[in-house]
C-alpha cells in the first residue's frame, strides 16, 4: 500500500521552500488536515504493523 495526496502532503526534497509552503496550507485548510487525518488513519489500520504482522505470522505458520 502507499499513502497517496489525500493521506500525505508532499513536497519536494531539499526544498525548504517546499516545506513551508505545504504547512501554511495546511494550517489554512483545517477541512483537508483533518480529511487528511482521518484518510491517514483508516491506511494504517489497513496496513500498520499491528494489522500486517498478523498477516505475516500466518504467512509464517503456513510456511511451517
Amino acid at each position: 500500500a502507499s499513502f497517496d495526496d489525500d493521506a500525505i502532503a508532499f513536497v519536494t526534497p531539499d526544498d525548504p521552500q517546499s516545506m513551508a509552503d505545504a504547512i501554511v496550507d495546511l494550517y489554512r485548510h483545517p477541512e483537508r488536515r483533518r480529511a487528511m487525518t482521518e484518510r491517514t488513519a483508516e491506511l494504517y489500520a489497513r496496513y500498520g504493523w499491528p494489522a500486517q504482522k498478523k498477516v505475516f505470522v500466518k504467512t509464517f505458520e503456513a510456511a511451517l
